[in-house]
């Protein structure tokens, strides 16, 4: 019994493999990017295939994808530069490339903003016009780091893609994460960001739970919230916090006297001379006045800031 049993196994495990290799036979793998028949069950498999192919990455690469040493010159120094302090997105694209296709990556970028900020991109083209990262700016509304460095310097490494822009990761030991966008299927772009910006939310919790960050100064705009006469439907409001310190500022967490206070807070490192907003939602449960107040716990000397909030419901 236990023969046919094993046999049994035996037949599905081959049958599932063939399936594999049928699926994979229909694609078109270039430099880890599938092509494929544009049905739906192509792009539900292909869709998961970069899934899994992210994530291996994040595993894989970075062990065995390093920056090369000293020889790899000043690109190799300036990368280096960039992400001693944390991880970057390094979006890679030229006057070569398909402008259009430029064009729709930035739009991808606009809609993950609050998974992938744009302190943490970092721009690889190659221009000979000497104001091509002001334009670039301009058009693109980017306030980024710009590197406008010689294609050269990347085909020494073997990892320039002809045709089309590109993205990787870096930090300060390897290059990892590659991606090339299927120009009609944003999907697998959309796919692709989720995931670093992932990646990134891990590395800020990290760094927001670390005990030993050192300390810098957080001013707060408004530390006494007066809402007056207000009903009982629902209210909103922000306090605008600015590092004014000379580290980065991590909110590690914002607490209320009362559940009627709920708070969104920043999630990535407010940098020095920076600001950025705690966004409060408040729902009163009955008439009356109410004296509540709000806590956030950051990486200060001082070990918690209040910010009160007052009024009455009519």
């Amino acid at each position: 019994m236990k023969k046919h049993w094993a046999i049994y196994v035996i037949f599905v495990l081959v049958g599932v493999i063939i399936v594999l290799l049928l699926n994979i036979s229909h694609m078109r793998i270039n430099n880890s990017t599938p092509s494929f028949k544009k049905n739906n069950n192509d792009i539900l498999f292909v869709e998961n295939f970069a899934n899994i192919q992210i994530k291996f990455n994040k595993k894989f690469d970075k062990n065995s994808l390093q920056f090369p040493s000293k020889a790899a010159g000043k690109l190799g120094g300036q990368l280096s530069e960039l992400t001693k302090n944390g991880p970057k997105l390094f979006f890679r694209f030229s006057e070569n490339h398909c402008e259009e296709c430029i064009n729709a990556q930035f739009k991808l970028l606009d809609n993950f903003g609050d998974l992938i900020k744009t302190g943490d991109i970092v721009l690889l083209i190659s221009y000979r016009s000497n104001h091509a990262a002001q334009l670039i700016r301009k058009n693109y509304h980017f306030t980024g780091q710009i590197l406008n460095i010689d294609t050269e310097e990347l085909a020494k490494w073997g990892i320039e893609k002809d045709g089309s822009p590109y993205f990787f990761m870096g930090d300060k030991d390897a290059l990892y994460s590659f991606f090339v966008p299927e120009k009609d299927l944003p999907v697998l772009t959309v796919t692709y960001f989720k995931n670093i910006g992932e990646q990134f939310n891990e590395v800020y919790r990290e760094q927001r739970e670390n005990s030993d960050l050192p300390n810098t100064e957080m001013t707060i705009e408004k530390t006494d919230l007066e809402l007056k006469n207000i009903s009982l439907k629902q209210i909103d409001t922000t306090v605008k916090i600015t590092n004014s310190g000379k580290n980065p500022l991590f909110i590690k967490k914002v607490s209320s006297s009362c559940e009627c206070a709920v708070s969104s807070t920043p999630r990535y490192p407010i940098l020095p001379g920076e600001s950025s907003e705690i966004k409060i939602l408040f729902s009163p449960g009955k008439q009356g006045m109410f004296d509540n107040r709000i806590e956030i716990f950051a990486n200060t000397s001082e070990v918690s800031h209040v910010i009160k909030l007052r009024g009455n419901v009519r």
